[in-house]
C-alpha cells in the first residue's frame, strides 16, 4: 500500500509539472516609439474652469464644456508629431489649431505607455498620457498638465487610412450622438457653463453617397432632450459631406428648426470608423456634441 501510494503521489507530481511547463506564458506587451508612428485620427471631450483653483475642488456646474476632433501624426525618428485639431468650447467655435512640429513631442515606454506634449498655435502647451492598446492601432489620451486654466479631458485615437477621399466611407453607417444643448436666450458670444445646457442623445443612420456633385448624405435620427422631449426626424434630405485626402472632413445638415449646422469628420479604422463633432452652432441653439458613426 505505501509502494502504491507513493507511486501515485510521484505520478501526480510529474504530470502537474508537466502542465505547467506546456501552459504557455502570457507575453507582456512591449512598444517604442515606432509602435504608433503614422497617422492618427482622434477625438478629445474636456470640461474647462476658470479660473485654476488647485488648491480646490471645482463643482462641476460652473466647468466650460468642449470637444474636439481632429489629426496627428507620429514621427518616431524625430519624436515630434504634427496635425491639427478643430472644435467647440462652451458653444462657440474654436479656431482650428496647428501643432507646432518642433515643440510638439512624444515618448513611449517599453509598457506601452508614454507622453504626449501638443504645442498649440495659440501659444499653449497640452500634456497627455498615453496608453497604448490593440498593438498600436488605438491610443488612450488623459490629460495631465499644461494648460492655463484647470481642464479635466480625456480621450482616444484611432490608426487612419494613408489617404482618403468620398469614397472612404460610401455606404451605410449607424451612428448615434451625445450633446448639449443651450437656447438664443444664453449670451451672444460667451461661453456657457455646462449648468446652463440641456443633455440630449440620438441615434440612428447615415448613408453617404460619393456619386453625387458634391457628394451628398441621407438618413434619419431618433433621440431625446432632458430626458422627456423625444423626437424622430429625417434628418438629411439630401445634405453634403467632404472628404480631404488626410482623411479628416466635413458634414453638413438642416435640423427641424431650418438651421444648417456643420460637423467635423475625421476618419479611423480603414474608413469603417468616424469620430464627429459639432464644429459650428446655429442661430437658434448652442450645441457642444460628439459622435461616433460605426459601418454598417
Amino acid at each position: 500500500m505505501t509502494y502504491f501510494r507513493r507511486s501515485s503521489t510521484f505520478t501526480s507530481f510529474l504530470l502537474v509539472t508537466a502542465c505547467v511547463v506546456l501552459i504557455p506564458t502570457r507575453a507582456h506587451a512591449s512598444c517604442n516609439a515606432t509602435t504608433i508612428a503614422g497617422n492618427y485620427g482622434f477625438r478629445l471631450h474636456e470640461l474647462v474652469l476658470h479660473p485654476a483653483s488647485p488648491s480646490n475642488l471645482l463643482p462641476i456646474g460652473t466647468s466650460v464644456p468642449g470637444n474636439f476632433v481632429g489629426r496627428i501624426v507620429f514621427n518616431p525618428a524625430t519624436g515630434t508629431v504634427s496635425g491639427f485639431r478643430t472644435g467647440n468650447e462652451g458653444g462657440l467655435t474654436v479656431p482650428t489649431s496647428t501643432f507646432n512640429p518642433d515643440l510638439s513631442t512624444y515618448s513611449v515606454d517599453a509598457d506601452c505607455t508614454g507622453t504626449l506634449t501638443l504645442a498649440l498655435d495659440e501659444a499653449s502647451t497640452r500634456v497627455y498620457e498615453m496608453s497604448i492598446v490593440q498593438g498600436g492601432a488605438e491610443i488612450e489620451l488623459a490629460e495631465i498638465g499644461g494648460a492655463t486654466a484647470a481642464v479635466v479631458s480625456d480621450g482616444d485615437a484611432k490608426r487612419q487610412p494613408a489617404v482618403c477621399d468620398a469614397t472612404t466611407i460610401a455606404g451605410d453607417f449607424g451612428v448615434s450622438f451625445s450633446r448639449l444643448l443651450a437656447g438664443a436666450t444664453t449670451p451672444s458670444g460667451t461661453t456657457i457653463d455646462f449648468d446652463h445646457f440641456r443633455p440630449a442623445d440620438s441615434a440612428g443612420l447615415i448613408h453617404f453617397n460619393p456619386t453625387t456633385n458634391p457628394p451628398s448624405v441621407s438618413g434619419h435620427l431618433t433621440g431625446i432632450t432632458d430626458g422627456v422631449d423625444s423626437f424622430s426626424t429625417a434628418l438629411f434630405e439630401p445634405e453634403s459631406y467632404s472628404v480631404d485626402s488626410d482623411c479628416t472632413g466635413t458634414l453638413s445638415f438642416t435640423d427641424r428648426s431650418g438651421q444648417t449646422k456643420t460637423l467635423a469628420m475625421t476618419i479611423a479604422q480603414d474608413g469603417t470608423r468616424i469620430e464627429i463633432e459639432f464644429a459650428n452652432t446655429s442661430t437658434v441653439l448652442s450645441i457642444v456634441g460628439e459622435g461616433v458613426a460605426k459601418k454598417q
